[in-house]
């Protein structure tokens, strides 16, 4: 008989740790890496002045040229959010 024996959980590999916070299922991943890695590239480009590309002067989004035919259109690679998306998609599969 033991007394005061804990039982401790052994999280050894990535998707354990991900099912135990809650994001278990690539959708929930995915959505939680983009979020992160796209409020991290806007806090960057914010501090650099940088998200110029995305963004009119009156500080709207520029249309993407996949969806609109503006002359201000930005690329879909050019935009500041494209690869934060593409990594999160890629991670939350790969994990």
């Amino acid at each position: 008989m033991v007394v005061g024996a804990e039982v401790v959980e052994v999280l050894d590999v990535p998707a354990a740790y991900l099912t135990k916070m809650g994001l278990g299922h690539p959708t929930y991943r995915f959505a939680t890496f983009a979020t992160l890695a796209s409020l991290a590239v806007y806090i960057k480009n914010q501090v650099a002045s940088e998200p110029s590309n995305a963004f009119r002067k009156d500080r709207t989004f520029k249309p993407l040229s996949i969806l609109s035919y503006e002359p201000d259109a930005v690329q879909l690679h050019k935009h500041f959010l494209f690869y934060p998306v593409l990594g999160s998609f890629v991670l939350a599969n790969v994990i």
